[in-house]
């Protein structure tokens, strides 16, 4: 039986995944890596000029997943940050109540310590007053609202940016945070014309369900990875950790 719901869950995702391309051109890969780093429950970033997709691929993703059952957290968020962006922006405006009470507490419902997707868009241009709580939400999951510690249903973060934050110390604990990262660019010129073809609406025939969710993930807990693939990684980190490849030291993730 279970076998069964296997093959139904693999045919809507072959299915979501042709819909979800429906009018885009050279943006398969991404649109795949974006699903399943999401249904992975991991965090994603996205680096591309401007005008590649970048926010359309975001909304999309975020259409494919059924809304939540849990009316404690909204389904989605998304925000473009500026160097003056604040935290009430992000985290939701302070407690006029809770304040006179002398609490410093946030009002987070509808905001990304509320959510299950969100999309930052230019997420390096975060300031400090920002990053420090935008860290937390995307490695343990919770949000420091005062002195409450409030668990955030976060199941992914999709991010973009126009560019990598070379030089800038201060956000590689943030780069660090997205497991999944991917380049995308303009359409190629052997494919241009494509643009000009006539394009069905985009729409999904179906969704997927948190519980369906659940299985994919609890099935991917029983893969084990063959000795061989373990020591061809381990070969190319000890040959590039300079440069190309390492390992966190706070989890079990190879990142690039």
């Amino acid at each position: 039986m279970f076998y069964v719901l296997r093959i139904d869950v693999k045919e809507k995702l072959q299915v979501m995944l042709k819909e979800l391309n429906s009018g885009l051109v050279e943006r398969e890969e991404i649109i795949k890596t974006s699903l399943l780093t999401v249904l992975a429950g991991e965090n994603l970033l996205v680096v591309g000029p401007p005008g590649t997709g970048k926010s359309l691929i975001s909304r999309r993703i975020a259409k494919s997943i059924a809304s939540s059952n849990d009316s404690n957290c909204h389904d989605y968020f998304e925000y473009l940050l500026t160097k003056f962006s604040t935290p009430e922006e992000i985290f939701g405006p302070l407690s006029i109540t809770e304040l006179k009470a002398d609490r410093f507490i946030r009002n987070t419902q509808g905001y990304l310590p509320d959510v299950k997707l969100a999309f930052l868009d230019e997420v390096f241009k975060a300031n400090s007053s920002i990053l420090n709580a935008l860290l937390t939400i995307l490695n343990e999951r919770v949000y420091h609202n005062g002195l409450e510690v409030q668990k955030a249903p976060l199941q992914a973060l999709i991010a973009a940016s126009n560019e990598l934050p070379t030089n800038q110390d201060e956000l590689s604990a943030l780069y660090d945070r997205f497991l999944v990262r991917c380049f995308v660019d303009y359409v190629k010129e052997h494919n241009f014309k494509k643009l000009f073809t006539p394009q069905e609406s985009f729409s999904l025939s179906n969704l997927i369900s948190q519980d369906e969710i659940f299985s994919i993930n609890e099935q991917a807990k029983k893969i084990t990875i063959p000795q061989q693939i373990i020591d061809i990684v381990a070969n190319i980190w000890q040959q590039h950790k300079d440069c190309l490849l390492y390992t966190s030291d706070a989890a079990d993730d190879l990142l690039c």
